[in-house]
């Protein structure tokens, strides 16, 4: 447009304070782990902003009184079968409650009621006001993040991976049609490589849904991202 290039999509997770606990028994082969690590995080007001135009969220805030995750990786080494092969297996679970969550809405929408003329006997449309005619507001009740996959890593130079994961949240409030209830989910796989730990691409298509009440412009997305990182 002519205000230049819109952001359709961003995710930015903030956690202002965190505690952490590691456990395990593990050991290091060329930088990779090996045997059994945990790590259990504490969180304290973890806040999520994001941003996904198609679904008609413009910008949207939650803020969480609590929350903790859990990190587990499980290595081990295959050098019987291929000299420095290591695979691991990694999982990941997150969750969060009892906050506050806001939905800033990219469009609104008047809603129609259908209805017989009396005289004519014809069907028509009779406008019943407006769908969203304010932002979401509300509690927010929970939220998880649940992931997993495997690292493979035939060297020291490079590693590739597969991960398995989705998220999904509870909220309740309004938006200007009466009581709402508002739900953000996304189901994903993602590919990622690692080479010579200064070149770091990845892969990731997701399906995304935003959910609310009143809201007929919250519907359904497939996206497939791409990127990387390079360090010299």
């Amino acid at each position: 447009g002519a205000g230049g290039p819109v952001v359709p999509y961003f995710q930015l997770d903030v956690t202002p304070v965190e505690y952490a606990v590691a456990n395990g028994t593990t050991a290091e082969d060329g930088g990779i782990t090996l045997g059994e690590r945990h790590l259990t995080q504490f969180k304290v007001a973890p806040i999520r902003i994001f941003r996904n135009t198609v679904g008609d969220q413009s910008l949207a805030i939650r803020v969480a009184a609590v929350g903790a995750q859990i990190d587990s990786t499980v290595g081990m080494n295959l050098g019987h079968i291929l000299p420095g092969d290591r695979l691991q297996a990694f999982a990941s679970v997150a969750a969060d409650a009892v906050g506050i969550k806001m939905v800033n809405h990219a469009s609104k929408f008047p809603l129609y009621n259908l209805s017989q003329n009396p005289i004519t006997g014809q069907l028509i449309f009779v406008p019943a006001g407006f769908g969203v005619t304010q932002d979401f507001m509300g509690a927010h009740v929970g939220g998880i993040d649940a992931e997993a996959g495997v690292r493979w890593t035939p060297n020291e130079t490079f590693s590739v991976s597969i991960t398995l994961g989705g998220s999904a949240d509870l909220n309740v409030g309004t938006n200007g049609g009466g009581f709402a209830v508002q739900s953000d989910t996304q189901a994903f796989v993602a590919v990622k490589a690692d080479i010579k730990k200064a070149i770091k691409v990845f892969l990731k298509g997701s399906r995304v849904q935003p959910l609310e009440t009143n809201d007929p412009a919250a519907v359904a997305q497939w996206r497939i991202m791409a990127g990387g990182t390079f360090l010299f």
